[in-house]
């Protein structure tokens, strides 16, 4: 299987289109906790909503796909957040 997409969030920045399509809410660049390389992504969403979201095929191809992501929680909430959304149509979603 090729790969569709890769972002380790090495560029530092959390402009559109540089490693992903589009922003929501403050997320920042956080160059202390990471994984394997120089940054993460930081979703401090204790006022705000904060997240990326990056569109890997224009169709909606009837293929599998594997996902791998780190993931580090220094605070949880108490509430019932989405960590991890997958989509494969406007309205059809996997969360995780």
């Amino acid at each position: 299987m090729a790969r569709l997409w890769s972002c380790g969030f090495e560029l530092q920045s959390t402009s559109d289109g540089m490693e992903w399509d589009s922003t929501t809410g403050s997320p920042t660049i956080g160059t202390t906790i990471k994984h394997g390389g120089a940054a993460s992504l930081r979703c401090n969403v204790s006022a705000t909503t904060a997240y990326i979201t990056h569109q890997y095929s224009a169709t909606s191809p009837s293929v599998s796909f594997r996902v791998r992501f780190y993931l580090y929680i220094a605070t949880p909430t108490d509430a019932l957040d989405t960590i991890f959304l997958a989509r494969d149509t406007a309205t059809d979603k996997l969360s995780l």
